[in-house]
């Protein structure tokens, strides 16, 4: 009898997780194109391309902010883009798609903006002197797609600098390996950092 209930509530929670709606999020990096990835490289820019999949998109708005930590705090939160402001923004199709173009100046500014197909605004963000350079980096690691579900908020890149060993070396990689990025202040002792989290909703 104990076996039943503990199959039928597994059934449960898999039939819930099978009605929850999901969307696949793909990021791309540079470009193929080897001349103006050698003038993106030159001039510190990034440019990242996001895809993202589902039929449950169609009809959805979408919200991007940048938060902005300093000593493992919160000090700022930026709205990018809000498409809810005019109708024309909506997510028409099952596929939606952007870039993010990000541009570090002479080590103390960092530019942004996305195209969306449209240009919007742009945005510009002082940077602290660190012996290492901000570099933008996302969180999926080895994996360049996942699947993720449509009502949680989640992290597209962050702009970082490197945590520090205790042999001088320094790594970026594990800084994005986290599983807790609103905490990668403390957890690895960087004093500044940014997180781009986006959120779909009606």
């Amino acid at each position: 009898m104990k076996n039943i209930f503990i199959l039928l509530l597994s059934l449960f929670f898999v039939n819930i997780s099978n009605s929850q709606e999901m969307f696949k999020m793909k990021i791309e990096n540079g470009t193929k194109n080897e001349d103006l990835r050698q003038i993106l490289n030159f001039e510190n820019i990034y440019i990242d391309n996001f895809k993202f999949v589902s039929k449950d998109l169609i009809g959805k708005n979408y919200e991007i902010l940048i938060i902005e930590f300093k000593n493992g705090k919160i000090v700022s939160n930026t709205v990018l883009f809000e498409s809810s402001e005019l109708d024309l923004f909506r997510i028409k199709n099952k596929k939606f798609s952007f870039k993010l173009l990000s541009k570090f100046i002479n080590k103390t500014k960092l530019k942004m903006a996305f195209d969306l197909g449209f240009g919007s605004k742009t945005l510009f963000f002082d940077l602290i002197d660190t012996k290492f350079e901000y570099i933008m980096k996302d969180f999926l690691e080895s994996k360049r797609e996942v699947v993720l579900p449509l009502e949680k908020d989640f992290y597209l890149t962050s702009i970082i600098s490197p945590t520090m060993h205790e042999d001088g070396s320094a790594s970026y990689c594990e800084v994005v390996s986290t599983k807790n990025p609103e905490k990668i202040g403390e957890e690895y002792k960087i004093p500044h950092y940014f997180l781009i989290k986006m959120k779909f909703k009606d």
